[in-house]
């Protein structure tokens, strides 16, 4: 098959989209199809190729809303130009996205969209979007939800669409199968119990949830590690940020520093110590090796998790795939996911490590629930077979399956 996949962002981005879309794309690639990624800018010398997957960037940004920046018209053009068998639009509310939705009419292509979940649904400067998204999305052959009870299908089965199916995330089985270690040994955490957040460090992601829950369980000799990607003013305000345009500038900024610099170096990255009761230590942490995140994973206690804002986080997978329990707000999928306990507030959070922090019965029940739901459904080689799996029903009347380069 000739796929062309379009997101906002992609490789070597680590965000929640660009690594969704790195796997399906590079999976789909590795099974003998030719993929095309059409996606943003990722800073000089990004590679217009990677692991088979051939790469497009345009510098464009904001969406319909908001309004475009940069070359919104050199990247409709590309896509108009598409003439192979499958379109996979990821992500609404994104240029990458609508700047596509005109195009439709004249792609001669299967279309499928991957909505990823309205995060501005209820704001009302997303209105209009929202009033005309029905009729878009019945030009699509398949709107993907990631998850069956969350709001974008809500809103697909409230407009009387037919045309939704169920597809979630993944976790590596490469990097989750077997038991890995280092992350304690490299960082120092010699603590009897570790706990960790792995998420963006932004208000949106509510790491002061985690932090102030920490501090009210009472757990000693514990370490409670936020891994992010940037020491932000967010973490160094101790969690605490006023959005804005100066704030977004800096952020931009850090994440630029991080992706050309910091991410470049091997070892331990940059940290910073933030208050914490006696006989505990609260660390942030950036620039870590994504095979030392991986080890964090295997060797934490607990992955508490406070995000205000998801659709299906990769991040709660991944606690799922290494066999340690998560504690999570329910945000998106979150609650139809085995392996943790749901709560709604830092209480609630604080109560939830008192309990499962001695590794007790419930604690190995959620270990072994939650990992062997990841065996069964949540790989990335299972999420890519029912990607495949679409692509080719859609394409099952047509009679070539084969050609040349997506694009």
């Amino acid at each position: 098959m000739r796929i062309l996949h379009t997101c906002a962002t992609y490789w070597p981005r680590v965000d929640g989209v660009a690594i969704a879309m790195q796997r399906i794309s590079e999976g789909l690639a590795a099974r003998g199809h030719r993929v095309t990624v059409a996606t943003g800018v990722a800073g000089p010398g990004a590679a217009a190729e990677h692991a088979g997957v051939r790469i497009e960037r345009f510098d464009v940004a904001g969406n319909e809303m908001l309004g475009f920046g940069g070359d919104g018209r050199a990247y409709a053009e590309f896509v108009s130009r598409f003439d192979g068998d499958v379109l996979l639009d990821y992500a609404a509310q994104t240029w990458a996205t609508d700047l596509v939705f005109p195009l439709l009419p004249q792609l001669g292509c299967k279309k499928v969209f991957v909505p990823c979940g309205y995060s501005e649904l209820s704001a009302p400067a997303y209105s209009s979007y929202f009033s005309r998204l029905p009729a878009r999305l019945r030009q699509y052959d398949r709107v993907v939800h990631l998850s069956a009870c969350y709001r974008d299908k809500e809103f697909s089965d409230a407009h009387g669409l037919t045309n939704g199916v169920v597809i979630g995330n993944g976790a590596a089985t490469e990097e989750f199968e077997s038991a890995r270690s280092g992350f304690r040994e490299l960082y120092g955490f010699v603590e009897q119990r570790l706990f960790i957040c792995v998420a963006n460090l932004m208000t949106a992601k509510g790491q002061r949830l985690v932090y102030d829950a920490f501090v009210r369980s009472g757990v000693r000799h514990a370490a409670l590690v936020f891994v992010g990607s940037e020491i932000n003013r967010y973490v160094t305000g101790e969690l605490r940020t006023s959005p804005g345009a100066l704030y977004t500038m800096r952020r931009r900024a850090n994440i630029l520093r991080y992706e050309l610099f910091e991410s470049r170096v091997a070892g331990r990255g940059r940290q910073l110590s933030l208050p914490s009761p006696r006989g505990t230590r609260v660390v942030v942490l950036t620039g870590v090796p994504r095979e030392l995140v991986v080890a964090a994973y295997h060797q934490a206690d607990l992955f508490l998790f406070g995000s205000l804002v998801e659709c299906a986080p990769l991040v709660i997978l991944e606690a799922m795939a290494s066999g340690t329990p998560w504690v999570s707000t329910p945000v998106g999928n979150v609650p139809e996911l085995p392996g943790g306990v749901v709560i709604r507030d830092a209480a609630a959070m604080a109560a939830a490590i008192r309990r499962l922090a001695s590794r007790g019965p419930e604690w190995e029940s959620l270990a072994s629930q939650g990992r062997a739901a990841w065996h069964e459904s949540f790989t990335w080689d299972y999420v890519v077979g029912a990607y495949e799996q679409l692509y080719a029903g859609l394409l099952e009347p047509r009679t070539h399956l084969g050609g040349h380069d997506a694009v």
